[in-house]
């Protein structure tokens, strides 16, 4: 899991063997979450298009913290379903704009 601290990444995909921009994260939110709902498998590409600062969490650091403090591990997880929901209406708006 990442916390971008400042700057912008982009998000990505392969389609049709050529990387696809679909998206870009920036200051106060996250990426990386979905390796780990996922046993770590990757959805998309992510590179940093301005000089970028994150923070890096290992899923297991994740764990222990949320374990330590449930408070922590709850903002997280609103976190993670806030920027799930935002990518999913910016999704839609692509697919209807079409």
């Amino acid at each position: 899991l990442y916390v971008v601290l400042s700057g912008v990444v982009d998000l990505s995909m392969e389609v049709d063997g050529e990387q696809v921009v679909f998206g870009e994260v920036g200051a106060g939110e996250l990426l990386g979450f979905s390796a780990l709902l996922s046993q770590g498998s990757r959805v998309a590409q992510a590179r940093a298009r301005t000089p970028t600062h994150l923070i890096a969490l290992s899923g297991q650091a994740l764990r222990r913290l949320s374990a330590a403090d449930p408070e922590v591990g709850h903002l997280v997880m609103l976190a993670a379903f806030e920027t799930v929901a935002n990518r999913l209406v910016e999704t839609r708006k692509r697919l209807l704009s079409r």
